[in-house]
Order: C-alpha cells, then structure tokens, then sequence
C-alpha cells in the first residue's frame, strides 16, 4: 500500500476592502472648511492688535482734525479709554453677534459699507476667476502636452509671471 501525500493547501487570501489612507477627498474638504474658522479668528485677532499698536484708532485716523476735547469725547464713545482686554472681549463679541460698528471717519455702519462696495468686490473676484481659468487651463494643457520639452517653456513662463501680486497704481497705496 501507498499513501499519497496530502497536497498542501494554498494560503487563503483573505481581501480586504480597499481604502484610501487619507480618508479620500470628502474628508480633505471637511478639514479645510473648518479650518476657515480659526483662520478668520487668528485674522480678527491680528487685525485688532496692529490697529492697536500705535495707539487708539480714533486719534490715528482723526487725529489732526479734531480738538483735543472733541478728540477724547469720541475716544470715551467707542471705549479706547478702557483696559485693552476688555475691549479685545468686546470686540470679538460684537464680530460674533454680526455688529461690526461704525467707521471712524463717516460714521456710517460698517455693514453698509461692506454691502455697499462688497457687490463689486464680489463681482470683481468672479470675472477674475473666470479669465484666470479662461487662460490657465489651456496654458496647462499646452504645457501638460510638452512636458519634458522645450516647447514647454513659454507656458511655464508666463504661469509663473502671472502669478505675482499686482502692484497698484494709485498714489498714497503700497
């Protein structure tokens, strides 16, 4: 009698269910969006401080044209006379409740302001965005195509010129 040996059995491979490392693009966009939050905080925040390093608001932006009574009255009226914590805590109070105050030198609300020139700010970023993606995804095309070419150059070019900041103009500005 022969026995004949038991074949050896594979190794089952168990699958596992594929998934990506870095929770996918669900998760990316989820973390970016609360990160807003923080950001306008630490944004708020340095806005606050710097305008309060050289003094009160009041007297950098009125300084020169108000007497000295006149001067002090409205500092005591927007509360720069009180300690600067206090108003650090008021001010991201009054941000939080959605009441941004009144400027400093037309004495309007700023939300009026902001509702008044913010409609063509808007307005302006939308066109902006439109011819940046109008002329960049054909030059990224034209340098996707050429890559490792020197054909490649002339886009590469001018992406790279395009993407420095504008410098104004207008006199009294940067």
């Amino acid at each position: 009698m022969t026995t004949v040996a038991a074949r050896p059995t594979a190794p089952q491979v168990t699958r596992r269910k594929r998934t990506s490392p870095g929770g996918g693009i669900g998760r990316y966009i989820a973390v970016r969006f609360l990160l807003i939050f923080p950001t306008i905080f630490i944004l708020v925040s340095m806005v606050f401080w710097l305008m309060r390093a050289t003094g009160d608001p009041i007297t950098a932006a009125l300084g020169g044209r108000l007497t000295a009574d006149q001067l002090a009255e409205r500092i005591h009226a927007a509360g720069y006379d009180r300690p600067i914590l206090i108003q650090y805590f008021e001010y991201l109070g009054q941000i939080f409740t959605g009441n941004f105050g009144t400027t400093i030198s037309t004495n309007k609300p700023v939300v009026d302001v902001l509702l008044t020139y913010g409609v063509a700010t808007a307005e302006l970023a939308f066109y902006a965005l439109l011819v940046a993606f109008i002329v960049g995804i054909p030059l990224g095309m034209v340098a996707a195509y050429f890559r490792d070419k020197r054909a490649r150059t002339p886009p590469s070019a001018s992406s790279r010129s395009s993407a420095t900041p504008p410098r104004s103009s207008s006199p009294g500005c940067c």
